[in-house]
């Protein structure tokens, strides 16, 4: 057999060889019930899974706001203590 053939005949193996790999890395996983293949991209799943059409954009001039979280204790001035002026 000369170099040529010998060398293609390897390159096969080696493509076939990991074709075979591949193939038996997938073997055993859910392709079809899998929740994690479900969705088209990312913006489907965005939509399913949040509940939104995608990226809003910010506003011009409007900063973040308070929030409802409750004071700490022990953050008020004692009584009778007046603040800084």
């Amino acid at each position: 057999m000369s170099k040529s053939g010998e060398q293609l005949r390897r390159k096969t193996e080696e493509e076939e060889e990991r074709a075979e790999e591949k193939a038996s890395k997938l073997r055993g996983l859910p392709m079809e019930s899998s929740p994690y293949l479900k969705y088209t991209d990312l913006e489907d799943y965005k939509r399913q899974g949040y509940g939104t059409e995608g990226h809003l954009e910010p506003k011009p001039d409007q900063g973040g706001g308070g929030t409802d979280a409750p004071t700490l204790a022990g953050t008020d001035l004692p009584e009778g203590q007046k603040p800084p002026l």
